[in-house]
């Protein structure tokens, strides 16, 4: 499946692809997420002659496995859209080689170029696949399904989200042995992990939503704080 005789997008296409067709913000970082947690597999353009660390060929389009230096690289990626200026030196961590990319069911290492800011070749981009992000805008729910909520006042909105942190600061002090703290630094982390109290409840919420709401509560919570000095 292509649109308008594209294969694939890069990866602000195809947030903007997915804003238009399923009716929800997509941003840039909701597309790394979604590729961490392997619901959107990611490609990647090569330039033309790339070689791999054996010498080998391996340019054009490309699958892009999510472990190893390229798991690493997208977690920055993520993170260094919250953060305005990012630290780079984060990336120019202990990678031996670079990322490793998939072809035709074969495996390629690629090398690191000395002081590289990225485990992928100068040039490279990243993307997904239009047949991927037909897939999930298919799995998404229908946008009727909160026609009856009305929207909230900002008042409500924020008794709704107090009780929320409330609920979650009241669990890491009484939760048994066996089920995790949840660590309000890392929003998406705890978004799966109240996804999944959710869906053992019997009620399903996306961990999308959840990170969403979750980030908009930590703004809230300081801005209180601040104001309260």
């Amino acid at each position: 499946m292509t649109f308008h005789g594209r294969e694939w997008l890069p990866i602000p296409e195809a947030a903007k692809y997915l804003s238009e067709k399923s009716e929800e913000t997509w941003r840039e970082q909701h597309v790394y997420i979604a590729v961490l947690a392997e619901r959107l597999p990611l490609v990647a353009r090569l330039f033309s002659g790339t070689k791999d660390l054996a010498g080998k060929e391996v340019e054009g389009l490309v699958n892009v496995p999510i472990k190893g230096g390229a798991k690493q690289y997208l977690e920055h990626l993520e993170q260094a859209v919250h953060d305005p200026f990012p630290n780079l030196d984060y990336v120019k961590i202990d990678w031996i080689a670079g990322a490793v990319v998939e072809r035709d069911g074969e495996e390629h290492c690629l090398g690191l170029a000395p002081d590289a800011h990225s485990v992928f070749p100068t040039g490279t981009q990243l993307g997904v696949r239009v047949e991927a992000l037909e897939a999930s805008i298919q799995q998404m729910p229908p946008k009727s399904a909160d026609a009856l909520d009305k929207p909230l006042s900002r008042e409500e909105r924020e008794k709704l989200l107090s009780i929320i942190y409330g609920l979650v600061i009241s669990h890491n002090h009484t939760r048994r042995s066996s089920v995790a703290e949840i660590d309000l630094s890392k929003t998406w982390k705890a978004a799966e992990q109240i996804e999944s109290m959710a869906l053992q409840a019997g009620m399903k919420v996306s961990a999308k939503t959840i990170d969403r709401r979750l980030k908009d509560m930590l703004d809230m919570i300081e801005i209180r704080g601040k104001t309260s000095d």
